[in-house]
């Protein structure tokens, strides 16, 4: 009896340790960067640069748009819309991570470029909404400052972008976005 005992305590002990073997991920390089989960690996999304361009319409009087644009028409990384990855990212502190990024679909697709919606605006500076581009989001705390990303919003076949809500860039015309591409 007292074998049996031993026998079953070890294999409580070793499977609890597989299944946690299983959920603990690597810490992520950098933080503010959303990462892809491959087996027990984090994969890198595409990285890429976006110039800010503004578009004045009707010399101002129709108002503006802000977009971040981003140089290739699809991204590298690309996934099945029924076979989404897990979704990671590392925020430092004590931070909200819905406040820190937010997953933005183009707005617009050109022949060698993506565009993503930042901001709208009619005359007088009034902001006009642009929540139709930003896919849903939920985030679940997995470890210290380590977040899973749950995509609750439509993820239709495109291309997506996450996307810092607030940067300090120094006033540079350039910024970073992770980007990845939705296949049906």
């Amino acid at each position: 009896m007292k074998t049996k005992k031993l026998f079953l305590s070890f294999l409580i002990v070793f499977v609890f340790g597989a299944i946690q073997a299983q959920t603990t991920l690597p810490n992520p390089e950098f933080s503010g960067r959303p990462y892809y989960v491959s087996g027990s690996e984090l994969k890198a999304l595409e990285r890429a640069d976006a110039t800010v361009d503004v578009k004045v319409k009707g010399m101002g009087y129709g108002g503006m748009e802000t977009y971040y644009t981003v140089f290739g028409k699809t991204s590298s990384v690309r996934f099945k819309k029924a076979e989404m990855p897990r979704l990671v990212v590392k925020i430092d502190g004590s931070a909200d991570p819905a406040e820190s990024i937010v997953l933005a679909r183009t707005f617009e697709l050109k022949k060698d470029r993506r565009r993503f919606i930042k901001g709208k605006s009619k005359l007088g500076g009034k902001s006009k909404d642009i929540s139709k581009y930003d896919v849903a989001l939920d985030f679940k705390k997995i470890g210290d400052g380590l977040y899973e990303i749950t995509i609750t919003g439509a993820l239709e076949p495109g291309e997506y972008a996450f996307m810092p809500i607030l940067s300090d860039n120094g006033g540079a015309n350039k910024i970073k976005l992770t980007c990845f591409g939705v296949d049906e």
